[in-house]
Parts: structure tokens; C-alpha cells; sequence
């Protein structure tokens, strides 16, 4: 009975002070990352007193900040391996005396305020990233244990600092250490190409994709719901990332973080989307919403180009929906 009672005793001083920080936080389970609540509800307002009673003083639980506005332009940098701690040695050494710096299961995350907002993105550094945890994310907080048992610890002061404009400065640091230097805006430039992004239902394969896959499909099965969310819909890559973490839970095993990080920088590389030709497995075409309507007849012209065009072997009515799927922008020579 004592353990609990320390333990609650923790939770409690952790809870006090990071709600005097202004941070919101929800439940996880005991080492796991996975919310026990809808927490989207909690990215509009904040929880009720009796909430947060009943989900971490009355069972053991892990404790995440939701980063973002609700909690005041809330974001975390993670440094998720010891070579990028290494790297960024002096940064860290810096920083953790003046804000919130936690030691991970494999490095450290330091949180921070921006007066500009901040959106989830990544840096690529030498085969690694370093992370920004902003909008549309959570993060595990010190008294939680990770999955692998280790505990999350506080490492600096328990205060919050805040610059003017978070991202501007990590990409100035990035150039500075790894000589990385930040690319064209995708977002903007993809709202450029993509003049009319796709707003209707899913079609039957994609919903079927999302349910998850097993081994020898994964790859599959991501680079397609990649490439359809953001060269098709027209999302930016931190909803897509998180939408692919989602998916990736439901797969039978789940794809390693690495890789499924591999699929998205390919995606990003890719200015169109795939076909059909590899989702006959999960194809519907009777209760397919792209077989017509407002896109009927361009998807026609694309198709009659598609069966005319000498690279093209297999020539079917399939490649009606093919070219649907693709929608505009679809380039036979970047689908070799």
C-alpha cells in the first residue's frame, strides 16, 4: 500500500506543477502511449478538476501533455537517440538549465513555448531526425514509464521558456551543426500544384487499407495511403504522419517507426499518386465514388491516354479508376 501512496504522492506534485505551467494533460495507460481518453476533445478545452482526479489519482497511469495552443503554444524538441543528444551536446547542456529538459528511454526532449505557433514537423539530420512536437501531438511526461520500462525523468528546470518563433530558430540550428539547410515550404508548394484536392468520401480501398495489413502488405499499403492523403487530398505531412502512426497500430505487426518514416519522406517525394493497379486486393469498383462524377469525364481523357500510350501493357476498363485515383498531375514516367 505504500508504494501506491508515494506513487500517488508523485503524480500529484507533477500534476500541480504542470498545471501551474499551463499545460493540459490526459491520460495514458501505465507504460504506454496510447490515450485511454479522446483526447482531441482536450485540444479545444481544458479537463474539469474531477477529471483529472479520476484519471490519475485513483489508478496508476502514465501522464501526457498535449503541445499546441490549448496549452499555450506547448512544443517539444526530441532528440530521440544519444548520437543527437552527443551532437547537440552544448545545446542541451544550455537550454536544460533554463526549461523543461526530460531524459527519454533513448535521449532527451526538451520542452518550450513559441509566441509564433507551432506545427509538428522534422528535421533530417545524418540518417536520424530531430522531432518538434507541436500542434496535433502528445507527449509522456515525467512521472511516466515507457513501454520498455524506463522511466522519464526531469533533467532541467521545471519552467517553460518561450521564444518568438520555435521553428525558425531549430532549422537556424540545424544548418549550424549538421549544415541542413531548411527546404522549400511543402505545404505552400504543394498548394500550389494541388488547385482542387479531392474532398469527397474514401474510396472502398483505401477504407480497407486503413484497417490495417498484415506482414509482406505494410509497405504496400503506406506508400499508397501516403501518396492518396497528400498528393490526392491535399493534407500536409504532420497530418499525415500522425494519420500513419494511427494506421500503422492497426497492422498486424506494426511497421518500426523508422520504417514508416521511410514511406512518408517517399511519399513526399513523389508529386503524384498511385493507381490501382496494385489495390485490386481490396478494390470495390461498384461502390467506388471515383468511377464518375465531377471527375468522369477527365478521368475518361486520362484513361483514353493511358490506353494509347505504348508503356502501358495491360489495357483494361481498371484504368478508368486508376487515373480517378491519380486525379490530376499523373505522369506515366514517375511510376517506373
Amino acid at each position: 500500500m505504500a508504494r501506491t501512496e508515494a506513487w500517488q504522492e508523485e503524480m500529484q506534485r507533477m500534476l500541480n506543477t504542470y498545471l501551474s505551467l499551463g499545460i493540459v494533460c490526459i491520460p495514458c495507460g501505465f507504460r504506454s502511449k496510447r490515450p485511454i481518453v479522446s483526447w482531441r476533445e482536450y485540444q479545444k478545452r481544458k479537463p474539469q478538476e474531477t477529471e483529472v482526479v479520476e484519471w490519475f489519482l485513483t489508478k496508476r497511469r502514465s501522464i501526457a501533455a498535449v503541445c499546441g495552443q490549448i496549452s499555450q503554444n506547448l512544443a517539444f524538441i526530441d532528440l530521440d537517440s544519444e548520437a543527437l543528444v552527443k551532437k547537440l551536446e552544448g545545446f542541451v547542456s544550455r537550454i536544460s538549465q533554463e526549461t523543461m529538459t526530460i531524459r527519454t528511454s533513448r535521449g532527451v526532449k526538451i520542452g518550450i513555448r513559441s509566441v509564433k505557433p507551432v506545427r509538428s514537423f522534422q528535421i533530417p539530420v545524418k540518417g536520424a531526425y530531430i522531432e518538434i512536437h507541436g500542434e496535433n501531438h502528445l507527449d509522456l511526461l515525467p512521472p511516466s514509464v515507457h513501454p520498455s520500462g524506463v522511466p522519464y525523468e526531469h533533467i532541467g528546470k521545471l519552467e517553460l521558456i518561450e521564444v518568438d518563433d520555435l521553428e525558425e530558430g531549430m532549422w537556424k540550428i540545424a544548418e549550424e551543426v549538421f549544415s541542413v539547410k531548411k527546404p522549400e515550404d511543402y505545404i505552400a508548394k504543394r498548394k500550389k500544384e494541388i488547385k482542387e484536392p479531392y474532398k469527397g468520401p474514401d474510396p472502398p480501398c483505401i477504407k480497407k487499407l486503413m484497417k490495417g495489413v498484415p506482414e509482406g502488405s505494410r509497405n504496400e499499403g503506406g506508400i499508397r495511403l501516403a501518396t492518396y492523403w497528400l498528393n490526392f487530398r491535399g493534407l500536409d505531412p504532420e497530418t499525415v504522419w500522425h494519420m500513419l502512426q494511427d494506421w500503422n497500430r492497426n497492422n498486424s505487426p506494426p511497421l518500426p517507426k523508422a520504417e514508416l518514416k521511410a514511406i512518408l519522406d517517399s511519399a513526399l517525394n513523389f508529386d503524384g499518386s498511385y493507381g490501382c493497379d496494385k489495390l485490386q486486393l481490396w478494390c470495390d469498383l461498384e461502390n467506388c465514388p471515383l468511377r464518375g462524377g465531377n471527375r468522369k469525364k477527365k478521368s475518361k481523357r486520362k484513361a483514353i491516354y493511358l490506353e494509347t500510350d505504348p508503356l502501358v501493357e495491360r489495357r483494361s476498363l481498371y484504368y478508368y479508376r486508376l487515373v480517378a485515383i491519380a486525379g490530376y498531375g499523373y505522369n506515366m514516367a514517375t511510376t517506373s
